[in-house]
């Protein structure tokens, strides 16, 4: 495999290092334990600044009025609001979303032996939630660039 002699030929983008760390720090034990390993058993409950970072700066090249608000826990989910432009009232999730919103990201009819995890994305005004179980798994760098990515399909297939 080529690999340059002095590293410093060896440049990669921030994303590209995202990835590489994410490789690192998860993958590899994901491949050793499959779901034993953290990425699958390990809630993410606090740390979303790397998250939302990654998104916001996927996205920023484009939106770069993009914002993040602070994450709210439902019940085993987790809804990232961001916004463009000015911050919106966004008092209404705090409200009793948790049955609804469980049956739109898990599809148990499918199959009685297979479950169906969604990841929900609404768009409304100049809202973008971002709605996925709260697993480490769906929280991490390299999640985000595959977010940003659709998101920014999503948004021009609507003219935005």
């Amino acid at each position: 495999m080529p690999y340059p002699e002095d590293l410093s030929d060896l440049s990669l983008s921030f994303w590209e290092r995202a990835l590489s760390e994410d490789v690192c720090n998860y993958m590899t034990e994901f491949v050793r334990l499959g779901q034993n390993s953290s990425l699958w058993k390990k809630a993410q409950t606090r740390d979303f600044e790397n998250y939302c970072g990654m998104f916001i700066r996927m996205l920023g090249t484009v939106y770069d009025n993009l914002k993040a608000s602070g994450h709210v826990s439902i019940s085993g989910f987790v809804c990232q609001p961001f916004y463009f432009g000015e911050h919106p009232d966004l008092s209404w999730l705090e409200g009793e979303l948790q049955e609804g919103l469980r049956t739109l990201i898990y599809d148990e009819k499918a199959s009685g032996n297979l479950r169906t995890i969604r990841v929900l994305r609404y768009y409304s005004d100049n809202v973008l939630l971002i709605i996925k179980p709260n697993q480490l798994r769906y929280w991490i760098r390299s999640t985000a660039i595959r977010d940003a990515d659709e998101t920014l399909v999503n948004l021009r297939e609507q003219g935005y």
